[in-house]
């Protein structure tokens, strides 16, 4: 029987590109969310994408809607008791760094 391309899909992505496996446990809170965001948004473009054809502009629209801040507040609620230690560990440590790209309000 022959493969389909889905059955291996990964791991041709992975030996094209040179990919190397790399522990969470390296990488900082920020690149984990970093990553999380990309999940999340791929995930909210999948629900989109299989409820039907429509405008791409349409489906951009609703996805941004959705990936916000404040959804993925949300979700972090959804979630939250599912984590593990070191899964609650490391969220609770990214959420209580400062935001980087937050910059105070001077006041006159």
């Amino acid at each position: 029987m022959e493969e389909s391309i889905k059955d291996n899909l990964t791991s041709d992505i992975w030996d094209v590109l040179g990919l190397k496996s790399v522990s969470p446990r390296q990488l900082s809170p920020l690149v984990l969310a970093y990553i999380g965001d990309s999940i999340f948004d791929l995930v909210v473009k999948t629900k989109i994408v299989t409820a039907g054809n429509t405008q791409v502009n349409k489906m951009n629209r609703a996805a941004s809607s959705i990936v916000k801040a404040e959804s993925q507040s949300k979700m972090i609620g959804y979630i939250e008791d599912k984590l593990s230690e070191e899964e609650e560990e490391v969220y609770t440590r990214e959420a209580e760094m400062p935001n980087p790209t937050h910059q105070p309000r001077m006041l006159p």
